[in-house]
């Protein structure tokens, strides 16, 4: 039998459901809260975002981003669709005990599994009050966030 585009199109349409089904997804989030700090002074502006970090061809998903207020606190909640569990984290670029070096020092912080959420959240991850003047390990730098 020839695969003709007819043929074609007929297997994809008869096959597709069954792919959609055998890899059902699911929506699913976190809500974030903090304080950020640079020394005894609130880190006003400073970018932060939670992002689902995926591997392989799907790219990773921005939940949710916003900047810390003039007290240096921040809440964020944000959700996706995705058919595994996700992978949350917490992302900060600032400027904190930087001088005048290029970019922003870029931290990353993993979000428990059990403030996930099912888009109605039920905990917030409550980071509290950090100083960012502290050197994280495995600390960034990024010009393009």
């Amino acid at each position: 039998m020839r695969c003709t585009p007819i043929v074609f199109i007929s297997l994809y349409v008869l096959l597709w459901p069954h792919t959609i089904s055998a890899h059902p997804t699911r929506i699913q989030g976190v809500a974030v809260k903090g304080r950020l700090m640079c020394g005894s002074e609130p880190l006003v502006g400073a970018k932060v975002k939670i992002i689902d970090v995926d591997t392989g061809m799907d790219p990773d998903d921005l939940l949710d981003e916003g900047y810390t207020d003039y007290d240096g606190r921040f809440e964020l909640n944000g959700a996706t669709r995705e058919a595994t569990n996700i992978d949350a984290v917490i992302k900060v670029y600032h400027d904190c005990n930087d001088g005048s070096r290029p970019c922003q020092r870029k931290v990353l912080w993993e979000v428990p599994d059990k403030y996930h959420h099912n888009g109605k959240v039920e905990q917030w991850f409550d980071v509290g009050t950090v100083n960012m003047e502290i050197k994280f390990r495995k600390e960034e730098r990024d010009c393009r966030h």
